[in-house]
């Protein structure tokens, strides 16, 4: 039996990670956990995991007297940006890993997996179908399919979204070897995910996304290009419509 004690001061956030807790006990036999909700981390006697809000600084504290008397205990805080991180990343506390809100099941699957494994000394495993970005405090999973592109910016790569970008270390040459093949080298500076070209300008030597933003050709690209993007099945003529790597990353 696992005993996990949970601290949270929201219980819409207690939930999500509950019930991810319970999925991942169904999905794998051998977990048989124990949730506990606290009203105070201190009550968290006899866990072998504690995940508690450091949003109040009387928790930080109450965690470095935890810490202070249980060597042994995996600790996950549950934070936001108006904590400075130093607070709780410490060696007072020693985090095993991080809730970054907002805690939504996305976000936070890849946490209670972590978890897990570090209470039974395994790797985290890289999920295929998406890029992975590693941080100081926190590790975020993008699906494949959610990417517009990527950029090379100021010395820095930009993974581009529809509403987002998030800036990491890297360099084009070395995504261009990894990702899979849906994602096209079009300009030194840029990788297009086909999936997201809406129409080609070859007149403009331009790529059209389906978020209307545009994306340049250069002329030292524009052959591999066009043969990749013409090895889609359903890439159409111009102006028709077609049819995880670990980085360290400034994710704010």
């Amino acid at each position: 039996m696992i005993k996990i004690g949970l601290y949270a001061s929201s219980s819409d956030e207690a939930a999500v990670i509950r019930r991810l807790l319970t999925v991942y006990s169904i999905r794998h036999s051998w977990a048989d956990l124990e949730v506990d909700i606290l009203e105070s981390p201190e009550l968290y006697q006899g866990a072998d995991i504690l995940i508690a809000d450091v949003a109040a600084p009387s928790t930080v504290e109450a965690l470095k007297t935890i810490r202070a008397r249980d060597a042994a205990l995996l600790i996950f805080p549950i934070a936001g940006p108006e904590v400075p991180p130093t607070s709780y990343v410490c060696p007072q506390i020693m985090p095993c890993g991080l809730f970054w809100r907002p805690i939504t099941g996305p976000s936070a699957e890849p946490v209670v997996e972590q978890m897990m494994a570090r209470l039974h000394g395994q790797s985290v495993p890289q999920r295929k179908d998406v890029f992975r970005i590693s941080g100081k405090q926190k590790v975020r999973d993008i699906p494949y399919e959610q990417i517009l592109y990527f950029e090379a910016r100021d010395k820095k790569l930009v993974l581009r979204m529809a509403t987002q970008e998030l800036v990491f270390s890297g360099t084009l040459s070395q995504l261009e070897s990894e990702l899979p093949s849906d994602f096209l080298r079009c300009h030194k500076s840029f990788l297009v995910h086909r999936g997201h070209i809406l129409s080609v300008d070859r007149t403009n030597s331009l790529i059209v996304l389906d978020d209307q933003e545009e994306v340049p050709i250069s002329r030292s690209y524009k052959k591999s290009f066009w043969e990749g993007y013409r090895g889609n099945d359903t890439a159409r003529d111009d102006h028709q419509h077609p049819s995880v790597t670990d980085l360290h990353a400034d994710l704010g």
